[in-house]
């Protein structure tokens, strides 16, 4: 999961990243002892998007009980592709947006 590294960021969601958060929503709602990190937010907000309400709510239980963990906080991973700090914070600024305003 990298947008916009070797394919555009709707093929790499269509390809794999879909697929990917919903199998491992999946697993982890069977199983309680099971944990999941995940970064890039901006790939787990296409995902979310696209979910019922009652999934949402789903997901945010396991937030809630620290089996979904989200790490870094960016939009995307920081790397060259945020070339000062002022983009590195704007990142930051919108995935922790994200993550607040939703969970």
């Amino acid at each position: 999961n990298d947008a916009g590294w070797l394919m555009s960021f709707e093929d790499y969601f269509g390809q794999s990243t879909n697929h990917t958060i919903t199998n491992t929503i999946i697993e982890l709602e069977k199983d309680p002892l099971k944990t999941f990190h995940w970064s890039d937010l901006a790939f787990f907000h296409r995902w979310w998007t696209d979910q019922t309400e009652l999934k949402k709510q789903s997901v945010r239980d396991l937030v809630d009980r620290g089996q979904l963990i989200f790490v870094g906080g960016g939009w995307v991973m920081s790397d060259e592709a945020l070339p000062s700090y002022q983009h590195m914070l704007m990142n930051y600024d919108v995935g922790l947006t994200f993550l607040y305003d939703e969970f």
